[in-house]
């Protein structure tokens, strides 16, 4: 299809047949506008959800402050394009709002908080008992009443593909439980220099019928029409649409129990690691639904012997043993990271309300990672309200299992 000018965009809408029920929405999406180029006047009302900083670090010689930057850029000429162009179109019910045009309404994150929420940054964020799970990039609900989320991305890094796969996958899953909906349409934008990457990794990245992707000129050509010489950045969207809801108004009948999930997620794990086939066994599809970590259960002090017989734990190059552990701590806790499958121990300092997150290493030993505080307000409470013990022979063979 050839390239659609946004300001052409309601010539477009006089297609028929596009609207089909049988279409998803990102399949209809993608058949109107395969490739979209935004205009200069569009492009530069995308600036209103950067900050100062970030438009300076456009340019940075930092590369990773750059890198940050441009994808924020890109994210938000995307969404105001999509609020554009999406506003008209029959098959679209609602456009969730974000970015600058919510961050109003965001919440930060507390103990026991499930759902979709907005960030600090007015990005939208599904939480588990105040852990967030993922973030989406944009949120669309169709004629139907059915969500599909987006995935936006100004380039895709070399060996990025199956983390992006899996990410995918996930989202996918947990939308589909928690909103009790059969299948979840996935929509991936991406510039146009990475187009060739995403056919060839098509079947990953877009795994059923409803899914698809369109594109967008690279972010180099987005900044070079940014006009450096404009007084003022705009305050609002070039459109206003009924369809841009907040997340509170939208009734997308949310009701799951993120620690009741996670809770019967370590029985399973704790049941395989007892099983005689634990080490055969792939232990990430008995936990499916969990993201970044499963919290295993308490470590006995008087087990910490025991544990150190065949793991060492290091705190700044200082061997810890087993008296000044039990001195020093009062708490130890055994938890697995998910992402990248090892085991981790967090260890609440005596007197101090901070965790000490010891991570795995391939020399088989735990070494300090950093400090976890009240600033990490999910997940502190989450480790302070924690009351199950584990044994020494289930927590050696947790470490076992995923190390």
């Amino acid at each position: 299809m050839e390239a659609i000018n946004s300001a052409d965009y309601q010539n477009v809408m006089s297609i028929k047949g596009l609207s089909n029920e049988m279409k998803s929405l990102p399949v209809c999406i993608s058949e109107l506008f395969g490739h979209i180029e935004p205009t200069d006047e569009l492009i530069n009302c995308s600036l209103r959800h950067l900050s100062k900083q970030s438009l300076k670090n456009l340019d940075s010689n930092n590369n990773s402050a750059k890198g940050i930057a441009q994808g924020k850029l890109f994210e938000s000429v995307v969404y105001e394009q999509m609020l554009e162009i999406l506003t008209k179109c029959d098959f679209v019910r609602a456009i969730v709002k974000k970015k600058d045009d919510a961050i109003i309404f965001s919440q930060k994150a507390v103990y026991g908080q499930n759902g979709l929420f907005y960030n600090g940054e007015g990005d939208i964020v599904l939480r588990g008992n105040g852990q967030d799970l993922g973030e989406f990039d944009m949120l669309f609900v169709d004629g139907a009443g059915q969500v599909c989320f987006c995935e936006i991305m100004s380039a895709i890094p070399k060996g990025h593909i199956i983390s992006l796969a899996n990410e995918i996958k996930y989202k996918k899953r947990i939308l589909s439980k928690i909103l009790n909906q059969e299948s979840v349409p996935f929509l991936l934008i991406i510039a146009e220099n990475s187009k060739n990457k995403i056919i060839q990794w098509k079947n990953l990245l877009l795994t059923e019928e409803s899914d698809s992707f369109i594109t967008f000129p690279s972010i180099e050509e987005i900044k070079s029409k940014i006009n450096n010489n404009s007084e003022s950045v705009p305050l609002n969207s070039l459109v206003f649409s009924e369809k841009a809801k907040e997340l509170n108004l939208l009734n997308f009948g949310i009701n799951f129990d993120y620690k009741e999930i996670h809770d019967e997620c370590v029985k399973e794990i704790i049941k395989l690691c007892r099983s005689e086939d634990f080490n055969s066994v792939n232990f990430l599809d008995r936990i499916e639904l969990i993201k970044k970590q499963v919290f295993i259960g308490i470590i006995n002090p008087k087990d910490i012997e025991t544990l150190l017989s065949i793991h060492n734990i290091v705190n700044y190059k200082n061997r810890l043993s087993a008296s000044e552990i039990r001195n020093n701590h009062d708490k130890i806790i055994l938890a697995m990271d998910i992402e990248n499958e090892l085991p981790i121990i967090y260890m609440k300092e005596k007197e101090k309300k901070s965790y000490l997150k010891m991570i795995f290493t391939k020399n088989n030993e735990f070494h300090f990672k950093n400090k976890k505080n009240q600033r990490n307000a999910g997940l502190f409470e989450w480790l302070q309200n924690m009351d199950n013990n584990i044994s020494v022979e289930d927590s050696l063979n947790v470490i076992s299992l995923c190390s």
